[in-house]
């Protein structure tokens, strides 16, 4: 898959928006204990993916954290039907937002747990007051 800039409100180039989604090619090898949630980096935003690992792993939950990726992670520990996670960390919390939504549509027909659309990271009215959803066909965030 390349990426296709006809899909999305912005430039979002700089993003693996596509494939693996710039999540480890061996993925996931990361299971809810206490050394692999030790291996997150602590205090940078990021997404995640959370879900289990029979014949393949399969996407059941998508999030993100604006500030503190391990956190966010260890806090799901408690989902007792989500034996595995795959992460990636990035620079800025827009990113991990704009991540989170297109993980979010694209496997939201696969039946993922979210209940909500992604929400915008806290305090967006000041940082981006225009923000929206990066994808062109979705409404949710208008």
């Amino acid at each position: 898959m390349c990426y296709d800039q006809s899909k999305y409100k912005y430039n979002l180039s700089h993003l693996p928006v596509s494939f693996d989604y710039g999540f480890n090619r061996n993925f996931p090898n990361n299971r809810f204990n206490k050394r692999d949630l030790e291996n997150i980096p602590e205090k940078v935003p990021g997404y995640y993916v959370l879900g289990y690992n029979v014949d393949g792993f399969k996407f059941l939950y998508v999030g993100r954290s604006d500030d503190d990726l391990r956190q966010e992670i260890t806090n799901q520990i408690r989902r007792k039907d989500l034996t595995h996670f795959v992460y990636k960390t990035v620079n800025k919390e827009l990113d991990s937002f704009y991540m989170e939504c297109i993980i979010y549509h694209d496997f939201e027909n696969a039946k993922l747990l979210n209940e909500y659309h992604p929400k915008r990271p806290n305090n967006y009215e000041k940082k981006y007051p225009n923000l929206k959803c990066p994808l062109i066909n979705c409404e949710e965030l208008e």
